[in-house]
């Protein structure tokens, strides 16, 4: 009863705002394409609450339970569908971000461009958003050299106008769990069964307004063996330039999702091949386009075999990544130039320095990078000068060092002894409970805990310790409470002074005014002396 009355109440509150309500977001209502959306029931689809967060279903419960609508959407209903167990779980809903945070305590509203609302439940996160509109474009309208990059988002629309504003149609289907049904609006469910990378609109279009989606298509496509829809495909082909117009950080992160589940290889080469590659890191797309086919395979055996053991791993260190990207480069510009004294470490720095004009790494990845290729020199060197072995295994980079190390081994044919030595070594020092530098790095380290104000700036006493026989000294007493006044007021304690000049041991400080409670005493000196002032004789 509870419940009717409340959905009643947020219809009459949608209806006076001007929102749509239930009847007007009905998945079996016709849609303005003409067509009704394609829903799939309980028993023609797998998805099993069993295989979903519990903490996306708390936020689905609540939202719906609160009279509002709510699926859950995104990577996560793709994955369900084709029984691959989802990374994270995204949830939208009608609720506008204020109305979200409202519902739960610990929720968090995080975004400029457009506002998310994150939801965390411990270490995880449920990322909820409200329903968005398609953006309008003006180049829609026959403008083809229109800038169309969308730096402003932050409008809200319906289910519908949800599904149509996202980028492919695998990613467009709602799971409505009031029905335990997929509601489909955009075609997803039909190029699911083909395995097609189908973008949802025209891509010429979508691809200006985002162009990280075309890096993201390749992603798809190679991590789930799908291919590009034809009109995806060339799209592409004729957009890749507008590549350069990313944002540089959105640009390093898609890097490193190439290599999840071990796609590392294919997704190097579609980049390639759609000319991709040549705007985000020239000077590799030159090394494969320069490179016989000898050279090529030598790379592509790179990706492959780190890809044979990664198969199961989501992602990888974006150190570990780049440094894999560009071994066989830096590899090979050392032995032109240093000889049988390999230094791959100033390689590496000549080549990063130049990708860094294109591709704005991080800092603090370039520094990563070139730690674990000065680890390579260390492996490789053939004087072995004395250094602290324990502290060199314990950073956080040798673990990568060493897998990379070891592919080069394998496929530069360079000798095994030194490697099955540091493996060894590698090995006893985790047994006997080496401690990585992940743990003991400052920027990785908890932070202390604060002592309450109460205590801060406060010695506590130390404990003495009594010896057999000696008497325990008495403690100290409480002090005694203010004595009351005849009215019964308690009297007021004089405040401290705080700050001030310490007075040094041995040493004499100088008061500019006597206290006033002591009067100017001249103290007479000794037949034949001045009289002297109080204050010298203290």
């Amino acid at each position: 009863m509870i419940k009717k009355v409340v959905k009643m109440v947020s219809k009459l509150r949608a209806k006076s705002k001007g929102e749509p309500t239930d009847n007007e977001t009905d998945p079996n209502k016709i849609t303005h394409t003409g067509k009704k959306p394609v829903i799939r029931t309980r028993a023609q689809h797998a998805i099993s609450r069993k295989n979903i967060s519990e903490h996306a279903l708390k936020v689905l419960s609540r939202l719906q339970s609160s009279g509002h609508i709510a699926y859950l959407v995104g990577g996560s209903v793709r994955d369900l569908l084709l029984g691959i167990n989802p990374k994270d779980f995204d949830v939208s809903t009608d609720a506008h971000p204020q109305q979200i945070k409202r519902l739960f305590r610990n929720c968090w509203l995080i975004g400029r461009r457009f506002r998310l609302a994150h939801i965390k439940f411990g270490g995880t996160i449920i990322e909820t958003s409200t329903f968005r509109k398609i953006p309008l474009q003006a180049a829609e309208n026959g403008e083809p050299d229109e800038d169309l990059l969308v730096r402003d988002d932050n409008t809200f629309g319906t289910p519908e106008e949800d599904a149509f504003r996202r980028d492919f149609t695998i990613n467009g289907l709602f799971y409505d769990l009031s029905t335990f049904s997929v509601i489909d609006y955009v075609g997803g469910l039909k190029d699911l069964d083909k395995k097609l990378i189908h973008s949802i609109g025209d891509p010429q279009i979508r691809f200006r307004e985002d162009p990280i989606r075309m890096l993201r298509a390749v992603r798809f496509a190679t991590r789930l063996n799908f291919k590009l829809e034809k009109k995806t495909h060339q799209a592409i082909l004729d957009l890749a330039e507008e590549i350069t117009k990313a944002a540089p950080a959105r640009l390093v992160e898609e890097f490193y999702k190439f290599f999840s589940y071990g796609a590392g290889e294919e997704a190097i080469k579609l980049l390639h091949d759609l000319g991709l590659l040549q705007h985000v890191i020239p000077t590799l797309d030159e090394y494969l386009g320069t490179a016989d086919k000898q050279g090529q395979e030598r790379y592509w055996s790179y990706l492959r075999k780190f890809d044979q053991g990664n198969k199961h791993k989501y992602s990888v260190d974006l150190p570990m990544a780049f440094s894999l990207l560009l071994y066989p480069l830096i590899y090979d510009q050392a032995v032109a130039t240093e000889g049988e004294h390999l230094r791959l470490s100033h390689s590496a720095h000549e080549i990063l320095e130049g990708i860094v004009k294109t591709l704005i790494v991080p800092r603090r990845i370039r520094e990563s990078i070139g730690l674990i290729f000065s680890a390579q020199d260390r492996f490789m060197a053939k004087r072995k000068r004395r250094f602290n072995r324990q502290k060199f295994m314990s950073r956080r980079f040798f673990a990568d060092a060493l897998e990379l190390y070891g592919l080069a081994v394998e496929i530069e044919s360079l000798d095994p002894e030194p490697l099955q030595k540091w493996r060894h070594l590698y090995n006893e020092f985790k047994k006997s409970g080496g401690v990585e530098e992940a743990e003991s790095d400052p920027r990785n380290r908890q932070p202390k805990r604060r002592s309450p104000r109460s205590h801060r700036g406060r010695r506590r006493p130390e404990k003495v310790q009594v010896e057999e026989g000696q008497a325990e000294e008495p403690k100290k007493t409480q002090p005694k409470k203010l004595e009351e006044k005849p009215s019964g007021k308690p009297r007021k304690r004089r405040p401290r002074r705080r700050g001030g000049r310490r007075r040094e041991a041995g040493t004499l400080t100088a008061m500019p005014n006597p206290p006033a409670s002591k009067p100017d005493i001249m103290v007479t000196g000794k037949e034949g002396q001045e009289p002297t002032h109080w204050m010298d004789e203290i």
